[in-house]
């Protein structure tokens, strides 16, 4: 198959963090590009359904996002009129349907387990930079990366 060329996301938000994971897992140098200068816990807690977690435990991080997630008990869905209830699923019945169960979370906990494991396999995570051009070269791409500094950087195509 030959080399694999680098590959750069733009966005260390989780979508762009689990596509580099993902990337990586499979052989791609991955280079994660994020306006922000820091990765702050900015956001509100968010579901995983069993099909996220699936990825998620592909990827080696269920053992983690266990431990900072919660497996609600059951979800309530109330009329938004009266507030009566309407139906109520049990959260067992998540884990006996699909294999994995539904969870939630915190943004910024999945966001901070995302960069750990990115940090542990070494994907680059250039902070506080935008992607300034992409430049064609053959059958390929040259990116170049603009810090806030004003600097330039260059992934070259192979």
């Amino acid at each position: 198959m030959g080399e694999r060329r680098p590959v750069v996301i733009a966005g260390a938000g989780i979508g762009g963090l689990t596509a580099a994971m993902a990337l990586a897992a499979r052989g791609f140098h991955v280079v994660v590009v994020e306006r922000t200068a820091e990765l702050s816990e900015i956001g509100a807690g968010i579901q995983i359904a069993p099909n996220a977690g699936r990825v998620l435990a592909g990827l080696g991080l269920d053992g983690a996002v266990a431990a900072a997630a919660v497996e609600p008990e059951a979800i309530d869905v109330n009329s938004g009129r009266s507030g009566r209830r309407l139906t109520s699923i049990p959260g067992a019945l998540f884990r006996d349907l699909y294999g994995l169960p539904y969870r939630v979370i915190h943004r910024a906990d999945l966001q901070s387990i995302l960069v750990a494991a990115a940090n542990r396999i070494r994907i680059r995570l250039e902070l506080g930079a935008t992607i300034d051009s992409f430049i064609p070269q053959g059958g390929a791409v040259l990116v170049r990366i603009r810090k806030a500094s004003g600097s330039t950087s260059s992934l070259p195509a192979p």
